[in-house]
């Protein structure tokens, strides 16, 4: 049986709630005086021999490891090994704002 909890679909599949989620009080049977401030994350695998800096989020394509670091950085990665075999950095990038081009309107 799932515990009355916010966002029981993500929690069965091995999501946790972000550090910066307020407690649960325990008079909130149902979880829902705190539903518009929980955080959900997934957990990331750290690549071995690695600490700290960034941490990638892992998206299987095509058998490559497609990874976008917190830090803005694009990276291939090889799957068994997790070595960046390329890499592109996006940090400097700023978005152009105005008004979105006529073919971004439809897909």
């Amino acid at each position: 049986m799932t515990e009355a909890a916010a966002y029981p679909v993500e929690r069965r599949r091995g999501w946790q709630e972000t550090p910066d989620t307020p407690a649960r009080a325990v008079t909130d049977v149902w979880d829902e005086r705190r539903a518009d401030e929980v955080g959900m994350m997934r957990p990331q695998p750290e690549p071995v021999g690695r600490r700290g800096g960034t941490r990638p989020w892992l998206v299987v394509s095509g058998g490559e490891l497609l990874t976008a670091t917190t830090d803005g950085r694009l990276q291939i990665r090889d799957p068994l090994t997790l070595q960046v075999v390329w890499a592109h950095d996006l940090a400097p990038m700023r978005p152009n704002g105005g008004v979105p081009p006529a073919e971004a309107r439809h897909w």
